[in-house]
């Protein structure tokens, strides 16, 4: 299921590489010392995936790995990032997530802890950037961008409990025709919500709502 697995050692080197219809792209497992690291460096491949439920472009369980200039489509999850993933680098990764993976499609899923993603672009997920309660990651300069409106609520960050990550110069962006629940958030689970460029820009009906009741958030 997975096209290139990365069961242990260090230092290991993957670039230029295409891969096709894998459940899972590139598996990088924990390392086999204190730290989990394998210390890989993976760089300029492109990955299709299955283009079902199932499917990741990057699946990491290790730490201080470095994954650049990649292009990933048709998954699930673009990254996913476990308990165990942590301190890694993902920089300049496009993942094209299609529509008809639904309303749970992510374009960078982190579950663990001091991760930094660089320049990384979302592309249709449904929700382009997530992190747990206890993810303390840095988001330079991400985008996420909608070209569809079918998933409905369209979520640029969402925090799954307490928000403690650091997020810069990123932007959320549509080029579709807007539907009354098609919204772009920055959202902490069970929590305040902060709108992040919400796509109408006043305080219509609607508007108020999704504030109120989706984000929490009161308008005065």
């Amino acid at each position: 299921a997975s096209a290139i697995s990365i069961e242990g050692g260090k230092d290991t080197y993957i670039y230029n590489v295409s891969i096709k219809s894998a459940v899972l792209g590139i598996h990088v497992k924990q390392g086999p010392n204190e730290l989990g690291a394998t210390w890989a460096n993976i760089d300029n491949v492109n990955i299709t995936g299955a283009n079902k439920t199932d499917s990741v472009g990057v699946y990491c369980e290790g730490s201080y790995n470095t994954f650049a200039n990649m292009r990933i489509a048709s998954v699930m999850y673009g990254t996913q990032a476990t308990e165990t993933g942590e301190r890694n680098i993902f920089r300049n990764l496009h993942p094209l997530i299609p529509p008809t993976l639904g309303n749970d499609s992510i374009g960078f899923y982190d579950m663990s802890d001091g991760n930094n993603y660089d320049i990384c672009y979302n592309d249709q997920g449904a929700t382009g950037f997530v992190m747990h309660e206890n993810t303390r990651s840095v988001y330079n300069g991400g985008f996420s961008y909608w070209w569809s409106p079918d998933q409905g609520y369209h979520v640029g960050f969402r925090s799954i409990g307490k928000f403690n990550s650091l997020i810069v110069s990123t932007k959320v962006s549509q080029n579709h025709d807007v539907k009354t629940d098609a919204y772009m958030l920055v959202e902490e689970d069970g929590g305040q919500g902060v709108v992040l460029y919400p796509i109408h820009g006043n305080k219509t009906n609607t508007y108020r709502y999704v504030l109120e009741q989706y984000c929490k958030t009161p308008i005065l």
